[in-house]
């Protein structure tokens, strides 16, 4: 056996043991013991440093290969990528070019040069889920787990992958429209399956008092069950004039589609997470979800004061139930977090004042902003806002909802996007529809690591 042979063999013996730990923890209540987390901890750090050897033995090879003459490994390092930022050429057009002959140019070359960036991503895109996939473990027991990026080719036509550079805007700020999602616990979604389950233990074990010698054991056998979550397609599209795909400059043809494409995948993916009703194709949402806490506000005339108790209503029945309170954050739509800036105690004062002033106050502010993290409950508890929360709910219609959840605990699943082009659709107006389209999952382990404040008191705020 070679040397990266027998290096390889050791890191999937590596990665299989911390598997098993992973597992073991996840089948608690995902933490991990001491013993456990000293193992994982040497077990990632082993893992790094195999990766490192292993990666710089494959550039030793890739050398020698290229120096007599061989075909070398796709890996980039100091050349440039196909696709690039300000490379000459566009994927979306190369995409319409090499699929339909649309546009100026030759076919064959950019076919070739699609060929070429499907072998840079299998590359890349499986190194950068490498990295990920150790980080992710290592911070296991955190709520702070790194967000979506394409991880693998596997299964996605090839070259239907969007160039790094428009993958890197993707992961920085491309994110707008999904606050809420991103604060979930991201894994990525197997391929070839239409449902993922994870096993449940609904009646656990028992221990007691031995009430003397030789007495009976206390003994209650555990009984486990299942959740399920469907997988779904979440899709968009864009229509562009044939004169825009031959005539625009190349990097902006390439930022105009993708930005619009995300920016509606986004919402479609927060939306759904958040009020699907799991009917019709939809995932089920926290809304619609079954089984969490529920905490109702009533007031006739609603004052900024009175959301506190609700508020910890909703954090304690959390910490009841789920028996943990770490990684909770409310979460509310802007207009309702405003009009909470804006209110006023008996003496006029501002009942959510910046964090450096912290007398007698309900919470304080951290940083202005239209959706994420804005605030700290007083209790310690996080705010977070997000304009994709419906304001339609309850008997009238008008009321909106605050949640208090546990990311950690809610598993999004998504795997790699997909990317169609259709000139024929559009052939009689001269245009070009390119297609994105995705596959994803919700899977709340525990539907106690929500609750879902409503009723009269969240009547939308006149004004904000």
């Amino acid at each position: 056996m070679s040397l990266i042979e027998t290096l390889r063999a050791e890191r999937a013996t590596k990665a299989e043991r911390g598997e098993a730990i992973l597992a073991a923890a996840e089948s608690r209540d995902g933490s991990f013991t001491d013993e456990e987390r000293v193992e994982f901890d040497g077990l990632t750090a082993e893992l790094r440093d195999l990766a490192d050897r292993i990666a710089d033995i494959e550039a030793v090879t890739e050398a020698r290969k290229a120096a007599a003459g061989a075909a070398p490994v796709v890996s980039v390092k100091a050349e440039p990528l196909t696709y690039e930022r300000h490379a000459p050429t566009s994927y979306y057009a190369d995409l319409a070019l090499a699929e339909s002959g649309v546009g100026r140019g030759n076919p064959g070359e950019a076919r070739a040069r699609l060929e070429r960036h499907a072998q840079e991503m299998d590359v890349e895109l499986a190194r950068r889920s490498a990295k990920r996939s150790t980080e992710q473990r290592a911070a296991v027991q955190g709520a702070s787990f790194e967000r979506r990026a394409a991880s693998s080719t596997t299964g996605s036509a090839g070259y239907f992958i969007p160039p790094l550079w428009l993958e890197d805007q993707w992961i920085k700020y491309l994110r707008f429209g999904r606050p809420f999602v991103n604060s979930l616990r991201q894994v990525d979604l197997p391929e070839g399956t239409n449902s993922i389950n994870i096993p449940s233990v609904t009646t656990g074990t028992s221990a007691a008092i031995q009430t003397a010698d030789n007495a009976n054991v206390s003994s209650t056998d555990l009984v486990a069950s299942y959740v399920n979550a469907p997988v779904r397609t979440i899709a968009g599209q864009e229509d562009i004039s044939l004169q825009l795909l031959e005539q625009a400059p190349n990097g902006l043809l390439d930022q105009v589609i993708f930005q619009d494409l995300a920016s509606a995948y986004n919402q479609a993916c927060d939306l759904q997470a958040l009020a699907g009703t799991g009917s019709s194709g939809q995932i089920t949402g926290i809304h619609a979800l079954s089984g969490t806490n529920s905490v109702t506000f009533t007031a006739a005339t609603p004052a900024g004061y009175q959301m506190f108790t609700p508020a910890l209503q909703a954090v304690s029945q959390i910490a009841k139930n789920r028996k943990r309170v770490d990684g909770v954050t409310l979460w509310m739509t802007p207009s309702r977090y405003f009009w909470l800036v804006g209110s006023l105690d008996s003496q006029n004062r501002p009942l959510v004042v910046p964090s450096q002033v912290a007398f007698n106050t309900m919470a304080t502010s951290e940083a202005a902003a239209a959706e994420g993290y804005v605030a700290n409950f007083s209790t310690g508890v996080p705010v977070a806002i997000d304009g994709n929360i419906a304001s339609n709910y309850g008997a009238s219609t008008n009321q909106d909802e605050v949640y208090a959840v546990r990311g950690d605990d809610l598993l999004w699943f998504e795997g790699s996007m997909r990317m169609r082009v259709l000139p024929e659709v559009l052939s009689g107006t001269l245009g070009v529809r390119f297609q994105v389209y995705n596959y994803v999952a919700f899977l709340p382990r525990y539907a106690s690591s929500v609750s879902v404040i409503s009723g009269t008191g969240l009547t939308a705020p006149t004004g904000y």
